[in-house]
This record gives C-alpha cells, sequence and structure tokens, in this order.
C-alpha cells in the first residue's frame, strides 16, 4: 500500500486524508508549527493537543486513526505515554515525531511496536504519506474487526451450535458452543479433544468418523432425516444434534461451517409417542401394533431368503379365575409378572408382544416347529416355576405354528395356532402344541 501512496498526486492525497482521524499531541500547538499547519491544511477530521490529562478517555472518544506523538510532552517522556496508549489499545496506531534521534529510543519505539519513527529531516509529502499509510492500515484493520464482530454476533444469536472450521482448528465458534461445552475460549476445546472429530460419539446410528473425508462422506451419503450427531457436553449426557454442513472455499484450504441443531427433546417426544404407539401400557412389553408391523418385515424376509418362520400364542391358564378370587388388580399383576418372565427369557432375534386380554404372542424368525417347540417348552417351565405371592402358582399353554407357502396373511397363520392353542388347553393345560 506504501508503495502506491508514494505514486498518488497532491489532489489524491488529499482525497484519501479525508477519511482519516488524526490526533496530534505536541508541546507546541502553534500557528508557527509546520507540521499542524499541514495537518490542518489536509485531515478535516483533526484534534490536536498539548496537554496529557485524561488523555486515554479522549482517545477512546475520538478513536484516531492515527496518533502522531512527540518524544517529549510536558517535560515527560513520550514513550512512556505510548507505552500507556497502546496497553490500553494494542492495535492503535502512533507515529513519533521528534527532532531527537537516539538508538536507544529508536529500540524502545520498537519493543512498545510503535507504527513509524519519524525523525526530522523528512519532507512534507513524505510525513503526509506515512500518516495515510498507517492510517489506512488501520482502517483496514478495523474493518475487518468489525466484520469479524458482526460474524460473531450472528454465530451468538443463533439458537443452533455453529462452528467454522478446517477440522484441525476453529476459525470462529458461536457462544452456544462455548456454553454447551462449558470452555471460555474455543482452544480449551483441545484440552478435552485431540481433534474436532473427537466431539462426535462413534455410534453406528450417528454420524461419526476417524478422519475428516470419512465424515463428509458419511454426512453427504446420509439421508436428511439421518444427518444427526452425538455429542457430550458439559453435563456429560448424550445429546443428539441435527447436522449441517456447508463448504466456504474462499481460501487454498476450504473451511466449513457445520451446524449442530439440538433435537434431543424431540428424539425424546419421539420416543414418548413410540411409547405409547407400540407399547403395552400395563406389562411394558410390545403390543398388538408393533407386532403386526414386525411380522410383515419377518415375513417379507423369510419370503425372500425362504427362511423358516415360527409363531406361538400362549395365554395364562385359568386367568378369569385370578380375576374373579383376588381382583383384577392381582390379575393384573400376575399379568406384568408373565410378561417380564418371558421377555427376560428369550433369544435377541425373537419378537414378544402382548396380543391382548391374557394372550401374548411369540415370533420366532429362522426356527423350524421343533426348535420352536423346544424354546416354548423352556419359557413354559419357567412360568411354572413362577408364583405369585397372592395368587399362587401360575400356568400357559403355547400353541405354534410355521408360516406356509400359501399363507398369504398373518390371519391364516393365527387360526392355526388358535387350533394349537386350543389342543394343549383340551389337553390338561400346561403344555406347548403344534399345529401344521
Amino acid at each position: 500500500m506504501k508503495s502506491l501512496l508514494v505514486n498518488h498526486d497532491s489532489k489524491h492525497l488529499e482525497k484519501i486524508s479525508q477519511n482519516l482521524s488524526v490526533l496530534y499531541i505536541n508541546d507546541d500547538i502553534s500557528k508557527n508549527n509546520q507540521d499542524l499547519n499541514i495537518l490542518k491544511k489536509l485531515f478535516i477530521n483533526l484534534n490536536y493537543t498539548n496537554k496529557t490529562e485524561n488523555l486515554l478517555k479522549s482517545i477512546e472518544e475520538i478513536d484516531p486513526h492515527v496518533i502522531i506523538l512527540d518524544l517529549k510532552i510536558n517535560n515527560n517522556d513520550g514513550l512512556e505515554l505510548a507505552k500507556e496508549i497502546k496497553n490500553n489499545n494494542p492495535f492503535q496506531p502512533i507515529i513519533i515525531k521528534t527532532k531527537i534521534f537516539k538508538k536507544k529510543y529508536l529500540l524502545e519505539a520498537f519493543n512498545i511496536h510503535i507504527d513509524s519513527f519519524l525523525v526530522e529531516g523528512h519532507n512534507d509529502k513524505d510525513f503526509v504519506e506515512e500518516i495515510i499509510y498507517v492510517g489506512e492500515k488501520y482502517s483496514l484493520k478495523k474493518k475487518n474487526i468489525r466484520k469479524r464482530k458482526i460474524l460473531q454476533s450472528i454465530l451468538d444469536n443463533q439458537s443452533g451450535i455453529t462452528l467454522l472450521t478446517d477440522f484441525n482448528t476453529i476459525s470462529y465458534c458461536s457462544k452456544s458452543f462455548l456454553e454447551f461445552f462449558n470452555i471460555e475460549h474455543q482452544d480449551e476445546l483441545f484440552y478435552r479433544y485431540d481433534s474436532i472429530l473427537d466431539l462426535f460419539i462413534k455410534h453406528e446410528d450417528y454420524i461419526h468418523g476417524n478422519t475428516k473425508n470419512e465424515f463428509l462422506e458419511k454426512f453427504s451419503n446420509a439421508k436428511a432425516i439421518e444427518k444427526v450427531v452425538l455429542t457430550l457436553g458439559k453435563e456429560f449426557l448424550p445429546k443428539a444434534f441435527h447436522l449441517d454442513i456447508d463448504v466456504v472455499n474462499v481460501f487454498k484450504d476450504p473451511l466449513y461451517i457445520i451446524t449442530l441443531t439440538n433435537i434431543s427433546i424431540m428424539q425424546e417426544k419421539n420416543i414418548e409417542i413410540s411409547q405409547k404407539a407400540y407399547y403395552d401400557n400395563l406389562t411394558g412389553v410390545y403390543n398388538r401394533a408393533k407386532f403386526e408391523e414386525r411380522f410383515d418385515f419377518e415375513y417379507q424376509r423369510a419370503s425372500r431368503y425362504k427362511n423358516n418362520l415360527c409363531i406361538a400364542i400362549l395365554d395364562i391358564d385359568h386367568f378369569k379365575r385370578f380375576n374373579d378370587t383376588y381382583g383384577h388388580l392381582i390379575g393384573d399383576e400376575v399379568l406384568v409378572t408373565i410378561a417380564n418372565k418371558i421377555d427376560s427369557n428369550i433369544r435377541n432375534t425373537d419378537f414378544f408382544a402382548r396380543w391382548g386380554g391374557e394372550e401374548f404372542v411369540l415370533l420366532m424368525p429362522e426356527t423350524t416347529l421343533e426348535d420352536a417347540k423346544l424354546i416354548c417348552d423352556k419359557l413354559r417351565k419357567l412360568i411354572e416355576e413362577t408364583e405369585h405371592k397372592t395368587a399362587g402358582k401360575v400356568t400357559t399353554s403355547f400353541g405354534i405354528t410355521n408360516v406356509q407357502d400359501e399363507d398369504k396373511n398373518l390371519k391364516s397363520i393365527f387360526k392355526r395356532c388358535d387350533i394349537a392353542l386350543y389342543n394343549a388347553k383340551a389337553n390338561g393345560r400346561n403344555r406347548v402344541e403344534i399345529q401344521q
């Protein structure tokens, strides 16, 4: 910039100077001060003083682009004054203009980051160009600082968590980001994590990655509803966030704007809705609606891969007697006891649900009729060994069938299950029967 200014004519220099604010601090502010006369001619926004009282407050109010300071002001050390100004605002440009030159002054000025050190002997044009060069540089810096503040304000006022990153460092982050992780500065995050990717918990249901490319590929391939990550905040409880990633290609290496929207409450609501939609209110096991949904899935899978699929209906023997003898509350306790006993002892691949009343259903994928009978007989024995503190001994009967090629829906399959269950009851209860 400085080299360009040197080539500007006086009119252009004058035009540029109109936009700069200058503060001139010197013992001599008389009409005989040649430097001051030049400044008055060129700079509309010129303030000058020979006093140092409340100077820092005045500087904050004026907010000059350039301060021009003498080495001696009111018999005080101008460099000490410059140090005070720089301590108050490290970005404030200061030009030292002096008639005295000593090497120690120049070194001290360098140590406190004085922007320019001019010794008497510079011509007027050099003096003005130096002011404009320093002032324009500061003006540009102020604009950049303002842009950063605007960007930070935008980030801070967003409801979600936002950060700008190359996946190695964080260039910007929102206030909500700092609050969520309970840190004062973004760099503190790296005391806790080695990488940005470590923020995201490795879980099969959520986007994560060991490398930037792996993470971005998973994000790119995921459906909108699946763009979800899991992370730990200051409470060290997993929170789910919807993930958005935008690329900023203004630098050699791209930056990524990552936006995280907390959906944990939404997921909790979905779980609550799911509980109401798919779980039996009394026993806590799956209900009929969920069983029918799961059956459709397993039926299609068994048909495609020609796998075995068995279903059992079971009900509690003499359940009406429990209700009539002990009341419905005890009857409900018996239902809960039996449901929990079975649900805790089935295989991971099996699916158990309450069908209605005292009836339950058990879906057994990739299981032959013979194996299904062994499984159900094991469950029957576990129930037989279970005793309710009030109702006493409880038994169950099982009716089993397998899905066959001619079966088109659940109704025809259940018809055979009902026949098998009827046979179990007719043959003395507390037993397992098969109907093919």
